[in-house]
Parts: C-alpha cells; structure tokens; sequence
C-alpha cells in the first residue's frame, strides 16, 4: 500500500461491523456518553466528508483541524486524505481565546490554511474576532456527518466515490500531514510527515509493540499532538486494533477515568507521558481503586517528557495488587520529526537502569555509581532506524558510555519542514544521551543545558532535587535555566504561603542545590500553580519560563535575587566532604573518589594560589566570606569540613 487512506479502506474491507472507535465523553461529568463507530461507518464517514470538503479544498491545500480529541476529529482527518487535502491537527482553542489566535495566526500563515474545521463547543466567530489573517479561512463548523446521515451518505456513494478518485494522484513520499509543534523553546514549525512515515510507522512500530486486530489501545493524549495522533489513532486501526478515546481535560480533572477505561474496556495498550502516572499516584487514593483489573494491560508506552525511575518503580508497587505487571511499563523515546517512535523495549526484554556518579556525567562520560543520578533505558532502536550518538560540534560518532548529541537516521525521520527547501535525511536531535549495553539513556536537552564556569549542569537534575526541598512544591512544575552567568528555578508551590514561609522554602532549595551540585542559584521564583508554561506533551519550556520571568508575565508569589545561605551551621560536615573533594580534585586534576578524607592538601600539592582558589570557590558556593588561611587552619578533607560546620 502506497496511501493511508488505502490502508484504512482496507481495514472497513475486512472487518466493516468491527468496532474501530469508541469516544467516551465526560461533558456532563459523571458515567460518559459512549460514542461508537465502526471501521465501515468511520470509512463511510471519512468519504461523506471528503465529499462536502472537496466544494471548498483542492487537493494539495492545507486544512487545519482544531479538535484535542473525538470522532469528529478522526473522520475529518482520514476525509481530508480521502480527498486529497493535507490535514493539519491543532489544539481546540480554550477561553481565554487571544493567546490560542497568535498561535493559530502563526500556522495559518506558515502553511497558507485554506480552510479549517472547529470543536462543536467552540465558536470559530469568537477566535476570529482576535486575528484578521484568521478570517482569510473558510470555516467548516459543524459539518462532520454523524452515524445520523449515514443513510443520506448511501444516496451519492457513487458521487463521494468519483470525488475521492478524482483527488488522489498521491504517491508514498508526498505529505499527509503536517505536525506543528513548537517544542520546549520555540515557535511553531510544520513538520512533513510523509504517507511513507506514517505506513513505516504502522508496520515496524505497530509490530515492536504487538498491535493487532486483538488490541484495545486506550487514549487520552491529545490528537493533535504526536504521541496521540500516531500512537493513539494512526498505528492501532491501520492494523485494526479497537482504539478507546477520551480528552485530555477528562483526564486531568480525574486520572481515575484512564485506568478505568483500560480495566472496562479491556485495553491491551496505552501511553502517556511520565507525569501521568505520576498523576495517578497522586489523585487516586486507595479506596477509589477498588474494582480496577489492569492485568490486560500488556504495554504501558512511557515517553514524550524525562522518565523517572521512583515514577515508573512506585507505579508498578501501587497498582500491582489490581493485575499490573511491572514489565508492562516501557520507557520509550521519540519525536515529532521521526513521525514519533525512535527507541523502544523490546517486549521480552526489561529496561535496564543505570545509576550515574554526577560528577563523571557533567565531563560527558556514563560512569556508575552506588549513589548518583537513576537513569532509565528507553530501550533499543526500532528495526529500520538507526540512532548513533555524535559530538555536538564535530558531528563525530562517540563509544558507548559517553555523552553526546542523539542523531536520527532511517525510515521514521520526516520530509522536513514546511516552507524550507532542504529535504532531511538524518535529524540531529538536540537531545543528549548515550548507549550502554545497547541501550539508549536521555540526560537532557542540549538547548537547555546550563554550564557553569566549565562544568555541564542537567536542567532537570536540579529540578528534581530542588523539588524534594519542601513538599508544598508540585512535582514535574519546575524550571532551571541559564540567562548569560545567572542561572535561576522558578518552582511552583501550593497552598497559602506566608512570605516569611515562602522564604523558608527558597533557602532550603538554595541549600540542597549547593550541597547536591555545589552550585549557588542566582534566582529562585515561587509561582502560583499552572504558572510554568509547558508543550502539549507536558514538556517544560525552560528557556520560555526564563523569558517569562524577566519580562514579568509570571505569577510570582516570591522572588530572591540574593537567597541567603541557610543561617549558621551552614552546611553540615557530611554534606561538605563530597563538596571539597569535588573542588580539590578539579583543582588539582585529580579524580575526586582518590582523595582521601585524611591526608593532608599538601601531600596533593596544594600551594597557596590553589588554596586561594579553594576559598574563592568556597565563598561563592556558601555565599558567605572564607578566609584563605582557613584552608591552612584545617588542613584535610575531615578537618576542613568540620571546620565549616561549626562556623
């Protein structure tokens, strides 16, 4: 098969009285009104709808679908392939409509939308009031057919069926689509994802995760986003597996209503990025699971955003007494301009994990630890793509074990980029990461990554350790950033806060981040929750956050350009002996684990413009004076950390 829309119709030919869809909507709250389709009826629809599109579209011009989820969605999507449109999924505007008509603004103008559909809950006249350009669009509101008209639809079968032939000189590496997605640092960008990408998909991802005719993959992630367009409609029913949909909010307001639908439902498949199973742990207390039967529950995708392990561990412990298997869970990585699945765990084989001593990772190099950073494997490439890791300025390929940036090549990597030229081959991912034992392990966001007199600093290492300071701060709501020589946390935080007790919490941050990294934070933000700006997928925008600060558009509840070291002792004698032994070996030039806590500096060859150094390294961690004759008052690792203690 050359075309999706062929591999769909092929589908409604071999099981029409299947179900393909069934939407579960929470509107009214309370049990959901079931919507459900067929694989015959989602065809029949999809082609009554490429009928009524093809009086406004040529084929080739692009059509933007503003829905987060549906039916509708679905069928608006395989119609504007039926009649040879280039659908475009974009988020269903939410109240308050202005900062969603910039966005809209942007991708009209990038991709010259001719016409566009709308969610039925939301007024097109209200989002346009806000832009001129967006009045350029033919609107089509309302005008999905439902179940209701297909009998009508039967009448001009032969009519819809001359359309769609009429519309499709297609071929295998035109576009089908185009992802717009503005990624955790900027605006956004349409990505051409071929009909190839998408079948390539089908078949080795589809496989790789056993999809079949048997599956229920139950979604909530949003339909204009990759994860839930590819992995949540694209890739189960062009195998024919029964997909179980409902929104995002429905989620979010009530995590329950996921693990329920996999238990009701059956569901043999489901994804969804780190936060939601975190969510799950969060909001779902133990009298509310009570009925839950989570043992069909064969694959649990974990990807989209930074997994982690206490996350993916603490899953499998709650929710094993109701039929999960901790195998289930598989830590995945992908992207938007590799269609989506890069990595993945083979099903027979459990994802590894790898504890990294801090220090040697900031030098780039994976180097175990009994105590360091957890890293969990996202698995092996997928059969057709090839994933090596490169130096970030060279683009020369590294050893396993070492640091770099991720390079993408193979059949999953999009066409390109919508409006430019040049046709990509192999992607240079701007994510980090390295392989051991075959395996690949992210460590962060090359863009995001902050580096401080020389030494690299993860992004979301001092998020997750700043989080453990105080448990009003809500976990995954973090963001560290660099602007110039600052780099600053902006945290969100619950409850109502007293300023003195706001501040408590920004000088516990500030302690924890010194003694965990030996790092002083320029600027520490406490915000109201929902401040931090964050991708569909969940993902923070860092760089957005640190712009949004300095321009002052934050909800700041409490803000310290100066946060005070904790009131004396300052740092306790534990906490300072790794934090010298770090310093003196970078110092020195000698690796930190052998130096011992006794012997005294100058057996290491400490002079006096080292010990200075030392003292001035010492201030600015402590952000109170140190003397440099108090590194020769207490001449050892042990001497010198108690001395600091008791200061």
């Amino acid at each position: 098969m050359q075309l999706i829309e062929e591999a769909i119709a092929r589908q409604a030919s071999l099981r029409p009285d299947r179900l393909a869809i069934t939407h579960l909507g929470f509107e009214s709250g309370g049990e959901p009104r079931r919507s459900e389709v067929t694989f015959g009826e989602l065809h029949r629809l999809a082609t009554a709808f490429a009928v009524h599109l093809s009086a406004t579209v040529k084929p080739g011009q692009r059509v933007m679908l503003l829905h987060n989820t549906g039916v509708d969605f679905i069928v608006e999507f395989f119609g504007c392939l039926l009649a040879g449109a280039v659908p475009i999924p974009a988020p269903e505007p939410e109240i308050p409509y202005h900062r969603a008509a910039e966005r809209l603004t942007r991708i009209v103008e990038d991709a010259d939308v001719t016409a566009a559909t709308i969610a039925r809950q939301v007024s097109a006249a209200d989002v346009v009031a806000l832009s001129p350009r967006l009045r350029s669009v033919t609107w089509l509101e309302h005008v999905t057919p439902g179940q209701e008209d297909l009998d009508r639809f039967d009448r001009f079968s032969r009519l819809a069926q001359g359309a769609v032939l009429s519309a499709g000189a297609a071929r295998r590496d035109d576009v089908a689509y185009l992802q717009y997605t503005s990624g955790s640092t900027g605006s956004p960008r349409g990505i051409e994802i071929t009909h190839g990408n998408v079948l390539d998909e089908v078949d080795y991802f589809g496989a790789a995760l056993g999809l079949d005719e048997d599956s229920v993959l139950v979604n909530w992630a949003p339909l204009f986003h990759d994860l839930g367009l590819v992995l949540g409609v694209l890739v189960p029913l062009l195998r024919g597996s029964h997909i179980v949909t409902m929104s995002p909010q429905a989620f979010v307001r009530d995590p329950e209503r996921w693990l329920r639908a996999i238990s009701d439902f059956g569901g043999t498949h489901s994804a969804a990025p780190n936060f939601a199973y975190d969510l799950c742990l969060r909001r779902i207390p133990e009298a509310r699971r009570a009925g839950l039967r989570l043992d069909t529950w064969r694959v649990a995708i974990n990807g989209a955003e930074p997994v982690r392990a206490e996350t993916v561990d603490r899953f499998a412990e709650v929710f094993a007494p109701y039929g999960f298997r901790a195998e289930a869970m598989r830590p995945s990585y992908g992207l938007a301009e590799c269609t989506l699945a890069v990595t993945t765990p083979p099903l027979n084989e459990t994802p590894g994990r790898f504890v990294a001593d801090r220090d040697a990772l900031s030098e780039g190099i994976a180097k175990t630890a009994t105590v360091g950073r957890t890293l969990v494997s996202c698995g092996r490439p997928i059969p057709g793509i090839n994933v090596t890791i490169v130096t970030q300025d060279t683009r020369e390929e590294l050893p396993e074990d070492t640091v770099g940036e991720i390079r993408v090549t193979g059949w999953g990597v999009a066409r390109g980029f919508h409006g430019e030229p040049v046709r990509m081959t192999q992607l240079y991912t701007g994510d980090l990461g390295f392989f051991h034992e075959g395996e690949l392990y992210i460590t962060g966001r090359r863009k995001d990554l902050i580096i401080v007199r020389g030494q690299n600093f993860h992004p979301v290492d001092l998020e997750h350790v700043a989080e453990r300071a105080d448990p009003q701060i809500r976990p995954g709501c973090l963001a560290a950033f660099q602007d110039g020589d600052s780099v600053g946390l902006v945290c969100e935080v619950r409850g109502q806060r007293s300023e003195e007790s706001l501040a408590e919490t920004a000088t516990a941050i500030q302690r924890v981040i010194a003694e965990t990294f030996q790092l002083k934070l320029d600027v520490i933000a406490l915000v109201q929750p929902g401040s931090v700006p964050k991708t569909s997928s969940g993902k923070v925008r860092r760089n957005e956050c640190g712009r949004r600060l300095a321009s002052g558009e934050l909800r700041v509840r409490y803000r310290t350009q100066q946060v005070s070291a904790p009131a004396r002792p300052q740092i306790s004698a534990a906490a300072a002996r790794p934090m010298l032994r770090f310093l003196l070996g970078r110092i020195l030039g000698v690796p930190a684990p052998q130096l011992e806590d006794d012997v005294p500096f100058a057996d290491y060859g400490l002079d006096s413009k080292g010990a200075h150094e030392l003292a001035g390294e010492l201030e600015r961690l402590l952000d109170a004076p140190v003397a440099s004759s108090m590194i020769f008052d207490y001449p050892t690792i042990s001497d010198l950390a108690k001395a600091l203690e008791s200061r």
